[in-house]
């Protein structure tokens, strides 16, 4: 960015001594790049700058005769006034739109398309935008121009991911992966946008072997912005696994909190799940607020990110109220209610989205809202079955682990009541999901349930035995290979992998093992019986 500031500083200084006539549209592409790349900066005061770019490079740009130029130029003003003004956006989308046609260019009326669907996912008309990002995605794709094609795929996905249409949001992302890997743009915007998507889409059908396969090449010893990004995903199927990672992933993330918000309101989320499933409620309550934090918009109040973290700390202060009665201590039980009752609210004006009213609130969303409302009444002393079988009835079948997570709350709630006959089938029914995502924290909860209620089927020992059971099938062999004492390079060589895929897998490998070197590893493995690669 900082050569296309000094190249338009240049070409400006030029057109001032009145040299620079046949430099106008150099200018205007330099103009438009960089007001592109000012956008992927999570600040506001390079957004600001990106939409005040955007617009002199417009109004520098001679409208006529048609060019490619112009109506790139009036694409990319159109993008920059998304973060404020949608209403202005949609204008010059359109006006853009309309220049691209003029000048035969696919590729810039691709990303104006892209603009026009985000705009209309926005406002509530979800098929309109499905059908815009599908022509979009489909148009850019024919023209051969990979960054709108990304930003095509991304926002395509997401879509149909907000409308609880897992498979095709899977199917769009894992293309885009696909091409963004080939072409080297895995770290470009968009082509980790699609990577996170792909594997969202897989944690929440769960297909938890798949997104674990996705997961293994986030590296866990991050050393840039995107790779954090990645890093912080990560953490969902490593909390939800109970894998040993999650404490050296805060370690390496954390540093890169200021940089990238979004990555801390990621990671800060789930670590409060982390703690919640330690039993530590002033912990999650703790990483919670924070997370809350980042997403509060002083102007406009909270947007539907604040469900998930609201509800996930109105679930800490239930624990906390039902111990508090427990005890006899009213007082307390009272203040964890109160407390409770403005987490409440907070969910509730984020499913509102005072910013974009017309916003609707997808399966996903509506079923934390749920939540976060029986979450609410379990924290009154009113543990009520119907509110969590209203959770349920909000996610939908499609949502494997948050249903298995809601018939544990349900079989609890039905025991409570004294319905232990009702309770069973819940119970098992989650015991059985948690068992096939390898969910050791829920299993061990429901475990922890089934004794205390005497409903199910809970091992005196709920423990797998397995120090490995975290590991995916190539993580294994990778391992096996450590115990033999080869590097990464032979490593590479015999499993027909690229050295530095070899480097990725052992660090997680390490950090999943919380091993502070190979040859504790390789020790782990020894003692776990996992000797030497197969023949």
């Amino acid at each position: 960015m900082h050569l296309l500031r000094r190249l338009r500083q240049a070409l400006a200084a030029r057109a001032d001594k009145g040299n620079g006539a046949e430099d106008v549209n150099l200018a205007s592409r330099i103009g438009e790049r960089l007001a592109f790349y000012l956008m992927t900066i999570d600040d506001h005061k390079a957004l600001t700058e990106a939409v005040e770019v955007a617009r002199a490079t417009v109004d520098a740009t001679p409208a006529e005769p048609p060019t490619w130029q112009y109506a790139r130029a009036v694409a990319t003003y159109a993008n920059t006034l998304l973060v404020e003004d949608d209403l202005a956006a949609r204008e010059w989308a359109e006006l853009g739109l309309a220049a691209a046609r003029a000048a035969g260019a696919p590729w810039v009326q691709a990303d104006a398309l892209v603009t026009l669907g985000f705009l209309s996912n926005r406002e509530g008309r979800n098929d309109e935008a499905i059908t815009l990002l599908t022509a979009a995605h489909k148009q850019a794709r024919e023209a051969r121009v990979l960054g709108v094609e990304l930003r095509a795929a991304y926002h395509l996905a997401r879509a149909h991911l907000e409308l609880g249409d897992l498979a095709t949001g899977a199917a769009v992302a894992h293309e885009g992966t696909e091409r963004a890997n080939q072409t080297g743009l895995g770290l470009a915007p968009f082509g980790l946008d699609v990577q996170h998507l792909h594997f969202q889409c897989h944690f929440a059908d769960g297909k938890w072997d798949h997104a674990q396969e996705i997961a293994d090449g986030f590296p866990v010893r991050v050393t840039s912005v995107p790779e954090a990004s990645l890093s912080s995903m990560a953490l969902f199927l490593d909390v939800a696994r109970g894998n040993q990672a999650v404490a050296e992933r805060r370690a390496w993330i954390e540093p890169f909190w200021s940089t990238h918000g979004f990555d801390e309101f990621t990671a800060r989320g789930l670590l409060a799940e982390h703690a919640l499933w330690q039993g530590d409620t002033e912990r999650a309550l703790a990483e919670a607020r924070a997370a809350i934090a980042v997403i509060y918009e002083p102007q406009w109040g909270y947007n539907p990110s604040a469900i998930r973290p609201a509800a996930v700390a109105l679930s800490a202060r239930a624990d906390r109220a039902v111990r508090a009665r427990a005890a006899g201590d009213d007082v307390a039980a009272s203040a964890e209610l109160a407390a409770a009752a403005e987490l409440r609210d907070i969910a509730r004006e984020g499913a509102a989205f005072p910013k974009r009213p017309k916003f609707i609130l997808g399966p996903e969303g509506r079923g934390w809202l749920a939540r976060a409302e029986a979450e609410y009444r379990r924290a009154s002393g009113d543990n009520d079955p119907e509110a969590w079988r209203a959770v349920l009835g909000e996610f939908g079948p499609a949502y494997v682990y948050e249903v298995a997570r809601t018939r544990w709350r349900l079989a609890e709630a039905l025991a409570e009541a004294g319905r232990r006959d009702e309770a069973a089938e819940p119970w098992r029914q989650a015991a059985q999901t948690a068992d096939q995502l390898g969910a050791r924290p829920l299993r061990a909860a429901l475990d922890d349930l089934a004794r205390r209620a005497r409903i199910g089927t809970a091992p005196e020992n709920t423990r797998d035995g397995a120090v490995l059971s975290s590991l995916t099938s190539r993580e294994r062999e990778v391992l096996r290979l450590i115990a033999a004492g080869r590097s990464n390079r032979e490593i590479a060589s015999v499993l027909f992998i690229a050295p530095k895929t070899a480097s990725v897998h052992v660090s997680n490998i390490l950090a999943k093992l919380g091993a502070a070197s190979r040859t504790e590893a390789a020790a782990i493995a020894h003692r776990e019986g996992l000797t030497g690669p197969r023949a």
